[in-house]
């Protein structure tokens, strides 16, 4: 989790997060302009994460094949108010 306080206090490079017991997760970071589809982009990202995950916690195993299916579904409009309700 990363931290309300941190932004004000640490800079923001891997070594200093390290120091503060935080992080960015991957240490990525993706740049867009403002005609990217976000929703799209972020399915593709579920898909790239999808394949690399090595599926060894449960928590990658079964979160990432849910992100994937429910990111390609919000991309096409295809999901429906009562299937969030539900799954999340």
């Amino acid at each position: 989790m990363f931290q309300p306080r941190v932004c004000d206090d640490v800079m923001m490079d891997f070594d200093a997060l390290v120091a503060a017991q935080t992080g960015l997760g991957t240490a990525a970071v993706i740049v867009m302009n403002k005609q990217t589809d976000v929703v799209k982009a972020i399915a593709r990202l579920a898909t790239f994460y999808k394949h690399e995950s090595c599926g060894q916690c449960t928590p990658c195993r079964e979160g990432c094949n849910w992100m994937y299916q429910m990111m390609w579904r919000f991309s096409k409009r295809k999901t429906y108010t009562n299937f969030l309700k539900n799954d999340v």
